[in-house]
């Protein structure tokens, strides 16, 4: 396969649970498409790699993919390779609207096929592709704030959901809600939306410990199985998980330790992080804690390339807690302060050093989609285009599959 480049970004809604997310594809690590290559190249690529290579369900989970189509692809036959309800056609608002444009999007429509509208600035010319259009996405980075409000009112009466794009901080978040619009895509929430001196309740410091043990190369099962103990909600959970249909057969379990056992250290490892980290988070926060689960198997899978098998333990922990500062919404110094990590993952998570801060640093440039730094990083390291899109890709598969267990 050539060398690519598949990385997805979320989009949320107003709960900021993920309603779906936008595919991008990058081929030779440039940033943006490159100038010299075919745009509708580009976006067969994107529909080819994600079908055939990937998996789109394994790269999506199931969400819709936002793709980018050119003119000529929306003429095309290339959106028939995908069902309806897994793809979302974006396309840019200065795409011309002819009459063979129009008659194929009405076309589309009637497929099921919901169309979004990129980059869009209000002009009076583009009315026909905003009636058939079923989202519009408005750049918050670029665009001010009374042509967002301009855009709110001429779009006003109709049925169409508004998407702020490029949205970085919690005051465009709360903007964007207030002038009507209903999903956010950006990194606002990857960033503390309040700041405290409160002190960790002792539910918080039980599944944060809980977290630790569950990083640790080898497994206590007694000790574990006491901080589960602890907490009627983790022992529901993880006795749930035993007698679910992923185990093929229910047997009697008589303690939190046989249920562990039972378990095995791999689902250990996988369930109970998961649950952890869903339960330390101090409102609802599932985006983040996706994020936060991939950046881990990331940092994990990463490390050995560069000659850091030693502390792969540690890089899936700095992943891991990545950010916390964000779920727990208090500073990232204070909770190392409170937590028995290694002076690594501190190092790292309060001041971007230290032995993993090579690792990380490659797993938040590709994560954001900052191309340019991965492929300076790719340069520093002599790592390779398949060395970071077959990480990429395990993270995502690693993904536990029933996270509501």
């Amino acid at each position: 396969m050539k060398d690519v480049f598949l990385a997805r970004q979320p989009i949320l809604d107003l709960e900021r649970d993920i309603f779906g997310f936008e595919l991008l594809y990058r081929s030779g690590g440039l940033n943006s498409f490159d100038p010299a290559s075919d745009p509708d190249q580009a976006s067969s690529r994107i529909v080819i790699d994600a079908f055939q290579n990937f998996g789109l369900s394994k790269i999506t989970g199931g969400k819709p993919a936002f793709i980018n189509f050119s003119e000529s692809l929306i003429m095309g036959e290339v959106a028939a390779l995908l069902s309806p309800d897994q793809i979302i056609i974006e396309f840019l608002e200065d795409i011309e609207p002819t009459a063979q444009i129009l008659e194929r999007l009405q076309q589309l429509k009637k497929l099921g096929y919901r169309i979004a509208l990129d980059d869009f600035v209000y002009a009076p010319e583009y009315d026909p592709l905003v009636d058939l259009a079923d989202i519009i996405k408005v750049d918050f980075l670029l665009s001010r704030p009374t042509g967002r409000a301009t855009i709110e009112r001429c779009l006003k009466g109709r049925q169409i959901t508004l998407l702020a794009e490029k949205v970085e901080t919690w005051e465009d978040f709360a903007l964007a809600k207030e002038l009507g619009f209903s999903l956010f895509q950006g990194y606002f929430f990857a960033k503390p939306e309040v700041m405290t001196a409160n002190a960790l309740t002792t539910l918080q410091i039980n599944h944060m410990e809980l977290l630790l043990r569950a990083a640790e190369p080898e497994l206590d099962f007694t000790a574990i199985a006491e901080i589960i103990s602890r907490d009627l909600s983790l022992t529901y959970s993880v006795l749930r998980l035993v007698n679910s249909a992923i185990f093929y057969k229910r047997l009697p379990i008589t303690s939190v330790h046989h249920a562990l056992t039972y378990l095995g250290e791999r689902q250990v490892k996988r369930w109970i992080t998961l649950i952890a980290l869903q339960n330390v988070s101090t409102a609802s926060a599932p985006a983040l804690v996706t994020q936060s689960l991939v950046k881990a198997r990331f940092a994990e899978l990463l490390a050995p390339k560069i000659g850091l098998s030693a502390i792969g333990p540690s890089a899936f922990l700095a992943g891991l807690f990545s950010s916390l500062d964000a779920l727990l919404r208090r500073s990232m110094g204070v909770i190392m302060d409170e937590l028995r990590v290694a002076d690594e993952v501190k190092q790292v998570l309060v001041a971007h050093g230290g032995p993993l801060e090579p690792v990380c640093s490659v797993v938040r440039a590709y994560m954001r989609g900052d191309w340019d730094r991965v492929e300076s990083h790719m340069e520093e390291l002599g790592l390779h285009f398949s060395d970071l899109s077959q990480v990429y890709l395990e993270a995502l598969q690693w993904l536990p599959l029933y996270s509501d267990q």
